[in-house]
């Protein structure tokens, strides 16, 4: 007999009761669920496909990953890894982190306005932002 079968499937099926509970009960996500969500649609991903555009008629080589509440762009140049940098949105505004060398760095993140809030992040902000440190990061390792 497979018990571990018998056991996932009951898994499985409470599950589903809870999600369609759930449902029932008009379970919503919070306004500032709602909020990050548009954000990284709207904008951040906007931003992202604007600059990794800009990269690649420079003859890098992009990949873009969309999250819940993060964007990632990882450019290539002549089969070596010379950018990866994730922009995170929260609750309590942006932050960015780079990643060089299988380190992660935190990197703060500030629109035209002075702040990190979503609300007063425009595309152009985030794309700023991004060339910025492409640039600073990217002059560091260039012989």
């Amino acid at each position: 007999m497979n018990d571990w079968k018998a056991e996932l499937d009951t898994f499985f099926r409470q599950r589903e009761q809870q999600d369609q509970q759930q449902q029932l009960n008009g379970a919503q996500p919070s306004r500032e669920e709602t909020a990050i969500e548009e954000f990284m649609v709207e904008v951040a991903t906007a931003a992202f496909q604007e600059f990794g555009a800009a990269l690649q008629e420079h003859g890098r080589r992009i990949r873009l990953r969309l999250g819940d509440s993060h964007m990632r762009i990882i450019t290539e140049f002549a089969g070596t890894e010379e950018f990866d940098y994730t922009l995170w949105a929260g609750m309590n505004g942006l932050s960015a982190e780079s990643r060089t060398g299988g380190r992660h760095t935190p990197d703060r993140f500030q629109n035209a306005k002075g702040n990190s809030n979503i609300a007063d992040t425009t595309k152009d902000d985030v794309v700023k932002h991004l060339v910025d440190r492409y640039i600073a990061l990217t002059s560091r390792v260039s012989v």
